[in-house]
């Protein structure tokens, strides 16, 4: 089994043909652990999901088809920009104790 590493990914797409944000939010957080969306149109995500499947996933929202967009990974090593601080320390939090899946803890075991 190959086991996809978590990424830093950016998103972006147009908007020539209008698409409802509310249904792109939602596809970014079904393939994201954790994300953040720096303008209208551009987000950063954390997630160990295939950038193709992400891909796929925005072909998915009506009118997406219609406009272009662009999933990449980012290498965190070699970035510079100008962002607000919370973005950056967004970006530079440490995810190293992120479980890699979100489950409730496991329940005591009774002594008896």
């Amino acid at each position: 089994m190959i086991v996809q590493m978590s990424q830093f990914v950016h998103i972006g797409f147009n908007q020539l043909h209008r698409v409802d944000l509310a249904a792109v939010q939602q596809a970014i957080e079904l393939e994201s652990k954790d994300w953040m969306r720096y303008s209208e149109n551009c987000y950063i995500v954390w997630t160990d999901v295939p950038l193709a499947q992400i891909a796929g996933r925005l072909l998915t929202i009506p009118g997406m088809n219609d406009n272009s967009f662009f999933v990449a990974g980012l290498n965190m090593e070699d970035t510079f920009g100008w962002l607000p601080a919370w973005a950056w320390e967004w970006m530079w939090r440490d995810r190293s104790t992120q479980p890699f899946c979100f489950l409730p803890p496991v329940p005591p075991i009774s002594p008896y």
